[in-house]
């Protein structure tokens, strides 16, 4: 598929953006819309009103729900994994009787 140039706006700015496919564009829109969401909040929610250090502060949100979440799914790999092994030791446990 052919690569889409869209523009998104964030914070008020206009930003030119590729994306490789079609299905992307819609992960591109829910990203703004996410971002915009966060602007709103953090202006409603602070004194800042410098859009650089509202982006910054959006951006440190962002990374710490995502550092959050990775740490959720190792956490829940590695339970599921320990499951999984203790399945595999009862299954070979009562085929070897």
């Amino acid at each position: 598929m052919a690569d889409n140039s869209i523009q998104v706006k964030i914070a008020s700015r206009v930003y030119p953006i590729t994306v490789a496919r079609q299905e992307e564009e819609l992960v591109i829109t829910k990203t703004v819309a996410a971002i915009d969401e966060m602007v709103k909040t953090i202006e409603q929610s602070y004194s800042v009103k410098d859009k650089q250090d509202i982006l910054a502060m959006a951006v440190f949100q962002f990374a710490s729900q995502n550092i959050q979440l990775q740490d959720k799914i190792k956490q829940e790999y590695h339970d599921l994994s320990v499951k999984l092994e203790d399945m595999e030791s009862f299954v070979s446990i009562h085929l070897n009787k």
